[in-house]
């Protein structure tokens, strides 16, 4: 009876885990940059009520006598 070899992996374990844990880095990394970012963008973005002139006063229509209301 021949005993076969257990097939082991090329690259060790630790190889393995440095690849997953650089990845895993990678990618929390470019998360927090995208949320850093679009939270920049929204704040200098216009607000809502800026862009169409909701912050100015009502005009005030003139009655018929000459007084505005």
């Amino acid at each position: 009876m021949t005993v076969l070899e257990v097939p082991t992996p090329d690259l060790p374990v630790a190889w393995w885990v440095f690849w997953l844990v650089v990845m895993t880095v990678g990618v929390f990394a470019a998360l927090v940059w995208w949320l850093i970012r679009a939270a920049v963008r929204e704040d200098r973005a216009p607000r809502s009520d800026d862009e169409h002139g909701r912050h100015e006063e009502p005009r005030l229509e003139q009655g018929p006598n000459g007084t505005k209301r």
